[in-house]
């Protein structure tokens, strides 16, 4: 639904818990991604792989 929205349009309200939400689109940024966006990716991943199994191996 926001995707299909024009800037500067309302949508909503969304349901969200106990509250409803309206949102206003300002703009769409298109999606970019770099090499640098692609390591900090590559890097995030990799980092809450390794905790997960260094919790699990530290846990038994």
């Amino acid at each position: 639904m926001a995707f299909s929205a024009t800037p500067g349009n309302v949508i909503g309200p969304f349901l969200m818990e106990q509250a409803s939400h309206l949102f206003m689109v300002e703009e769409f940024i298109p999606a970019e991604l770099t090499p640098e966006r692609h390591q900090e990716i590559l890097n995030r991943m990799f980092t809450k792989w390794l905790t997960t199994e260094l919790n699990y191996k530290l846990s038994i």
